[in-house]
């Protein structure tokens, strides 16, 4: 996550942030203890996985719930989600593209 003034929040609650960085052209997701960065494409390939999702995918038994575990092709580090998560995860980005998209056109 870039750190630097040139970083706009986009969204943000109690569990999630998702910011933009004019320098790096990256969109910076936190959510709880994890945080990811995204170009715009990358992002969108992210919400298509999200959109995917159907309830056979969550096999993995988490504290007696069922969750879909998401890795990264560029590391061995991925997200595990409950179908709430997901839920809010795909609510969540289409806002803060919302907002962005709208950034824009104020900023133009």
């Amino acid at each position: 996550m870039c750190t630097t003034q040139s970083s706009l929040t986009l969204n943000e609650t109690n569990e999630a942030q998702m910011s933009w960085c004019s320098s790096c052209q990256c969109y910076s997701l936190v959510y709880r203890s994890c945080c990811a960065s995204f170009s715009r494409a990358e992002l969108r390939q992210f919400q298509a996985v999200l959109d995917s999702l159907t309830a056979d995918k969550y096999c993995y038994d988490f504290l007696g719930r069922p969750h879909v575990t998401l890795h990264s092709s560029q590391a061995k580090v991925g997200f595990c989600l409950s179908q709430a998560d997901v839920s809010v995860l795909k609510k969540f980005i289409c806002e803060a593209l919302t907002i962005h998209e709208a950034y824009k056109i104020i900023q133009s």
